[in-house]
């Protein structure tokens, strides 16, 4: 938490499983901390369970990766994440599928 206050980062890549605490804790703790609560945060975890994903969507994750992962998959969820004038060059975010016109 100290690391976020000194840091002031626009996401957090956050694993569930650290040596002191575990990443659930860390992200109540983001999420009840008003100057930053809607920070967006990416779970990264080799927790395979059915129940850590919608524990972290409930949480306010912004996003889920299981490892191992690739990093460029990463790195395009991440700048999906980001406000735009924030996103590295060649990294837009993803557009909308086109939704189906009436007949």
């Amino acid at each position: 938490m100290r690391m976020v206050d000194t840091l002031a980062p626009s996401i957090v890549a956050l694993d569930l499983m650290m040596p002191r605490r575990d990443g659930f804790s860390v992200l109540r703790a983001l999420r009840s901390d008003g100057r930053i609560a809607t920070l967006p945060v990416i779970v990264v975890t080799a927790i395979l369970g059915l129940s850590e994903r919608p524990c972290a969507t409930e949480l306010g994750a912004a996003d889920y990766v299981t490892k191992p992962f690739k990093l460029e998959d990463l790195l395009q969820r991440i700048a999906a994440l980001l406000p735009a004038d924030q996103r590295p060059p060649g990294h837009a975010r993803p557009e909308a599928p086109p939704q189906p016109q009436a007949p």
